[in-house]
């Protein structure tokens, strides 16, 4: 039976990175990963691993065969890492065989990550939850109000691998996110500024490294779509890509300074300053979307 690789732990945050004191879980759960969800109730548990006997099966090759165990008790709902190669991390601290999860607790395996809220009758769709560290509050707007990074721990895993010239895999460990966030703002989600900011960083790192178009109008997309202009750091790697891709999607980009262009009078001084090196910037070869 092959072994599980084994992959560095991700680096260790100090503090939940969490918008509000958490409440620990008690009673139904829901779980959420990727697209799937599954409630899970009182004295109830489920296996995640790789393993096809597992409740929740995650293709993985970094995930062990039976990697952690979910269980709803009277006294809280708890994470237990079974002995698997890469181990568990909540919220990027590693769990020491068992830990006790609280709402809105981000779970790593390997380099598969699942989220835990409390079920309750208003809870928010599979798509704003995947977003969202925290649920909506019922009766404020569904608008994503999360601050956690997702990227924050799944990066330091992708950032190894791009290190170590792995630049596939590590389009596969961010891929989840990556949709995630561009869904979230096609659906008219607020995505957090420092998310929108990590995902099209490593998108432009990406087209760099791939030498693919696609990744710069995820970019492009990403900031029309929200209606803001890109930092500066992001117009900078923007350059560097345009370098090096063979072609863009030109409509996009255009339809994205019409959109800044709109916007404008209500535009800071460095707002204006990335929309006029957008508006100069020389794309190479073009596509137009059909």
């Amino acid at each position: 039976m092959p072994q599980t690789p084994r992959i560095r732990p991700p680096a260790s945050n100090s503090e939940r990175k969490i918008a509000a004191t958490p409440q620990p879980l008690a009673g139904a759960v829901l779980l959420v990963w990727g697209g799937d969800t599954l409630s899970l109730e009182e004295d109830g548990e489920v296996v995640v691993g790789r393993a096809t006997d597992c409740d929740i099966v995650l293709d993985d090759a970094l995930v062990s065969r039976h990697h952690a165990r979910i269980t709803v008790r009277r006294e809280g709902v708890f994470v237990e890492d079974l002995l698997s190669a890469n181990g568990v991390y909540v919220n990027g601290m590693r769990v020491n065989r068992m830990q006790k999860l609280y709402d809105g607790d981000r779970i790593l395996l390997a380099t598969r990550e699942l989220s835990a809220f409390e079920q309750r009758p208003d809870s928010v769709p599979p798509s704003e939850a995947r977003i969202s560290h925290h649920p909506p509050v019922p009766g404020k707007s569904s608008a994503v109000t999360g601050q956690a990074n997702p990227f924050a721990v799944i990066g330091s895993i992708a950032e190894q691998m791009i290190s170590a010239g792995r630049i596939t895999d590590a389009e596969r460990v961010l891929d989840e996110h990556m949709n995630t966030v561009i869904d979230g703002v096609r659906s008219a989600l607020v995505v957090p500024e420092n998310v929108s900011e990590s995902a099209a960083l490593y998108a432009l790192r990406f087209a760099k490294l791939r030498r693919q178009g696609r990744w710069v109008d995820y970019a492009v997309e990403l900031y029309m779509r929200a209606r803001r202009a890109m930092p500066g750091p992001i117009v900078d790697e923007l350059c560097e890509a345009l370098k090096v891709v063979p072609e863009v999607d030109i409509e996009l980009f255009h339809r994205y300074l019409e959109v800044l262009r709109t916007v404008s009078p209500g535009m800071h001084r460095p707002d204006l300053e990335s929309l006029n090196r957008l508006a100069c910037l020389n794309l190479p070869g073009g596509s137009e979307r059909r």
